[in-house]
């Protein structure tokens, strides 16, 4: 531990200069149990202090997200109809024409796929064929 946290001691000084969060956050789930070691040795630092809690907020939300879309049922009636558009193979941009969309908000909307424990076999839509959608739940 004591190797780990002067480790991270020296990126936390670093990014103490320009108060970066986002970075060690991302990494929370490996880093958080140092960030609050250090953070109750240092005694009254506001940037140890922001980091410790948005890392935790951070993590948090990436638990309840990976829980969060179970079941097709559980997608946005939008993102239904992209995964329907997937599933026989059109690309993003015929997606996006075909639903009067931009293809950034095609793309947006897929993010979302993958959590619903989905399972893409078949030809994919790389290869000209349709997908088969297991949606069963883990």
């Amino acid at each position: 531990m004591e190797k780990a946290k002067k480790t991270l001691g020296r990126a936390l000084e670093i990014g103490r200069t320009d108060r970066i969060i986002l970075p060690f956050a991302e990494y929370g789930f490996y880093i958080l149990d140092i960030l609050k070691a250090l953070k109750n040795e240092s005694g009254n630092d506001a940037y140890l202090d922001r980091l410790v809690k948005e890392t935790a907020r951070y993590s948090e939300n990436l638990k309840l997200l990976n829980g969060a879309i179970t079941t097709i049922g559980e997608l946005t009636e939008r993102e239904q109809e992209i995964l329907q558009f997937v599933a026989s193979g059109q690309t993003n941009q015929e997606i996006a024409a075909g639903m009067h969309l931009a293809e950034i908000t095609v793309k947006k909307y897929q993010r979302h796929l993958p959590e619903i424990g989905g399972r893409w076999t078949g030809g994919g839509r790389e290869k000209g064929g349709g997908v088969e959608v297991d949606v069963s739940v883990y």
